[in-house]
């Protein structure tokens, strides 16, 4: 684990850091000098809210700013004022150290009296607890820094297709119409006069064609913006079509309804957090009815000269990304590109049948775009930049409950 050393051994100053930034705020002074280094562990969200803190039990000098490499050796049970606030101890890699008596007591007595000018404020400490439990604290710490991250993708996704320069491009994409690649898989494989699940229908554009050609369809979208727009372009075309705000990985409809679902567009793919993607799947496969169909696109992680380079950059530094695989990209809107960077994942075509499997469904086909349409891959359709294959990618998903 890397720990950033906000505080220096022998020192009463405490300087105050973004802990998510990493900017420096201030510094204060404190009612003791601590005793070991002190910072906190990046990639992780304690019970308040910050990283979580960590003492690092060694003679070693280290400064204020350093990344240092360490392993936990164990956790001090702490609370501020009742709420929770533990420290994980830890060791530099290189270093054999275990937490002593001598120990125990020196981080309780600077812990206990380090807030003494600051009237109110009550410090305690608990247990001292072993490595096998501070390790399972850091991973549940991790794992919250990871869903607040999600948290954060998603609804940067959701501020983005609901500004208003996204808001005019989509109200003139209302009315375009199916990707010929869609319409051959619509016709095939979904029943006339049945009942179809839009998921992600943004404005309408494949909404409005589905009302048209018979089916009862309702559109579903997670940005007001979107449904809104939809909504507008329904009245004024005197169409009677429902559509509604909603989540893909929760969706407010009972068990067994749709007769077929579909998620176009790589909307699928722009839902951020493995766990996510199948839990849309769940959620679809839930709601559809026995044999009912459903059909998606995610754009597959493809292989050339080209994008090697790009991909092995992406394994070795991660760059914000939540699981190999995700890119973000600013869209173009009049001419320019957008402040707000957008969140796809872009998979393995395996990685992609064993959700469908692990969902329930079964695969009955699958296509990539240039397959189906060569007009569409021609025409460059959900392209993601300059170069792209679209032959290649994005790929047709057919899958049956």
């Amino acid at each position: 684990m890397k720990v950033f050393i906000e505080n220096e051994a022998g020192s009463d100053q405490k300087n105050l850091y973004n802990e998510k930034t990493l900017e420096y705020k201030k510094t204060i002074t404190v009612s003791r000098e601590y005793p070991f280094p002190y910072g906190f562990i990046l990639e992780t969200t304690s019970g308040d809210g910050d990283n979580l803190d960590c003492f690092i039990i060694t003679d070693k000098k280290l400064k204020t700013g350093e990344i240092v490499e360490c392993e936990p050796i164990g956790m001090m049970e702490q609370t501020e004022n009742g709420k929770e606030d533990h420290n994980i101890l830890a060791k530099l890699n290189e270093e054999e150290i275990s937490i002593s008596p001598s120990i125990q007591e020196k981080l309780t007595e600077f812990v206990s009296h380090v807030f003494d000018h600051r009237a109110g404020k009550v410090v305690t400490v608990g247990r001292f607890l072993d490595k096998i439990a501070a390790e399972e604290y850091i991973g549940k710490c991790m794992q919250l820094q990871k869903m607040d991250y999600i948290q954060k993708v998603k609804q940067d996704s959701i501020d983005e297709f609901g500004s208003d320069v996204t808001r005019k491009r989509y109200e003139r994409d209302a009315n375009v119409g199916f990707w010929e690649s869609e319409e051959i898989l619509i016709k095939k494989y979904f029943q006339q006069n049945s009942k179809i699940l839009d998921i992600g229908c943004g404005s309408g554009r494949t909404t409005f064609p589905l009302f048209k050609l018979g089916y009862y369809v309702i559109g579903v979208d997670i940005t007001p913006m979107m449904i809104e727009i939809a909504k507008e372009n329904a009245k004024a075309q005197n169409l009677d079509i429902k559509f509604i705000v909603g989540d893909a990985t929760n969706l407010d409809f009972s068990d067994n309804v749709f007769d077929g679902a579909i998620f176009a567009n790589n909307g699928w793919a722009q839902i951020p957090g493995k766990q996510f993607r199948q839990k849309s799947l769940n959620e679809i496969y839930r709601v559809l009815k026995p044999g009912g169909i459903y059909i998606f696109t995610s754009h597959k992680r493809y292989y050339s000269l080209k994008t090697i380079l790009f991909w092995l950059g992406k394994r070795i530094f991660k760059s914000g990304a939540i699981d190999f695989g995700d890119v973000f990209f600013r869209r173009y809107a009049e001419g320019k590109k957008l402040k707000q960077k957008q969140f796809l994942h872009l998979s393995s075509v395996n990685e992609v049948k064993q959700q469908i499997l692990d969902a329930g469904f079964s695969l009955v086909d699958f296509k990539g775009m240039g397959e189906l349409s060569k007009k569409d891959a021609e025409s460059r359709r959900a392209s993601l930049w300059n170069g792209f294959n679209s032959f290649k990618s994005p790929i047709f998903y057919v899958c049956q409950k």
